[in-house]
């Protein structure tokens, strides 16, 4: 790793080093770090201006937010935007134990760190993580207005009086949801138009990821998990969003066949989204490069236009289109595999998520059976690089499939 990376402790650093110095060739990458990097202030800052904000997991759910005319504000973003302290808190006041996952703890020590100056408003589908829904009720003493919802997951052998109770039961939520964002009943034609928008969105990202595979070093890993990250909650401007990905897509379509072609050790990530941005150029800095991503944020698979608005709505987020179970998300990954010319597997977890760590351990086993190879990581949350111990099996790991 070069002496730059070891330098840099905050994730913001890794962000605007990437932007300023790595992508200068690139405008849109540009764009797309900006808007990641001004998210969070800007939505707070619009909600100090009256704009109805509300913080949220960030991923599908998303077209309902914008339906109601709100901005979903991800919560995921706080990783890289947390302080040191927020862990001491978590623990310290909060008195959540030691070994419970370090995303609940940052996520709730920074919400009271920020308790007087940010949003205060928060939705949470407990299919995510089932500590949230405990979490976030210890914070509602602190002006936090909550609101979580069940999520589940249609079984394979499901019957049609079965599912089609399972539906109606999460169309109230739905609506139940709509009246507690804007105060109005849900407007399906909106939704239609925000989930189209949405569907439109994450063709570009596939796009984009598709050209990545003609030209693997033009975009880093890292800025490829944001224009990721972004294909959802859009960093709360959807049509500025939009034209970076137009301008990505322009620029790569304009590459001569073989430009940024360099030869690089092809690889999946699955699991959880890193905070501990070092990782991403430690896979880079070794020849590696992430081509194929199943993360929670869905890019190969949109909303059924042809069905009505909240029928598709509800569809999609019980049909568990991406990261559902552990076994839905081999197919993704062997299907990313396969696309990317990949030969080898990073498997990210939280460190203390239990759902995580058996969620690799099922991954890990599917692929030995294929003889892929594999490396699972536990990450931290919280601000701060990753340990050296981490980095350099990342490294080894690249370095072995080269």
């Amino acid at each position: 790793m070069s002496d730059i990376h070891n330098d840099m402790e905050a994730q913001m650093e890794h962000i605007r080093h990437s932007r300023d110095v790595v992508h200068r060739h690139s405008p849109g990458v540009g764009k797309i770090l900006d808007l990641a990097v001004n998210y969070v202030y800007d939505a707070e800052k619009a909600n100090r201006e009256g704009r109805e904000v509300v913080w949220t997991v960030g991923l599908s759910e998303c077209p309902l937010f914008y339906a109601c005319g709100a901005v979903p504000l991800a919560f995921t973003e706080l990783g890289r935007l947390g302080s040191a302290q927020a862990m001491s808190v978590a623990e310290g006041l909060f008195q959540i134990p030691r070994e419970t996952c370090s995303m609940v703890k940052i996520i709730i020590g920074e919400y009271f760190l920020r308790r007087d100056a940010t949003v205060k408003r928060l939705y949470y589908r407990s299919g995510s993580c089932e500590p949230f829904n405990i979490a976030f009720e210890l914070i509602k003493k602190y002006g936090f207005d909550t609101r979580v919802t069940d999520t589940g997951f249609k079984p394979d052998d499901i019957s049609q009086e079965r599912y089609d109770n399972l539906t109606e039961y999460y169309k109230r939520q739905v609506r139940d949801t709509a009246l507690w964002i804007s105060g109005r009943p849900l407007d399906e034609e909106r939704l239609s138009v925000e989930m189209k928008r949405y569907n439109r969105a994450i063709r570009k990202a596939r796009t984009i990821m598709n050209l990545r595979r003609r030209h693997a070093t033009y975009i880093k890993s890292l800025p490829a998990m944001f224009v990721l990250l972004g294909s959802s909650h859009f960093y709360g401007k959807p049509e500025e969003y939009e034209d970076a990905l137009d301008l990505i897509i322009e620029e790569m379509s304009a590459l001569r066949e073989g430009e940024y072609d360099d030869e690089v050790v092809r690889l999946v990530w699955t699991g959880a989204r890193g905070q501990e941005f070092g990782v991403y150029e430690a896979i880079d800095d070794a020849g590696g490069g992430v081509l194929g991503w199943c993360i929670p944020n869905t890019f190969e698979a949109g909303f059924d236009e042809s069905k009505p608005p909240l029928d598709a709505f509800v569809e999609f987020q019980i049909g568990g289109k991406n990261s559902g179970t552990t076994s839905q998300a081999c197919l993704v990954v062997e299907n990313q595999i396969k696309k990317s010319d990949a030969v080898g597997i990073i498997m990210y977890g939280y460190v203390g998520c239990s759902f995580g760590s058996i969620d690799v351990e099922l991954k890990r086993e599917y692929f030995r059976k294929r003889n892929i190879p594999s490396i699972s990581i536990d990450g931290t949350f919280q601000v701060g690089p990753p340990t050296g111990q981490l980095v350099t099996r990342v490294r080894a790991f690249v370095e072995m499939l080269s």
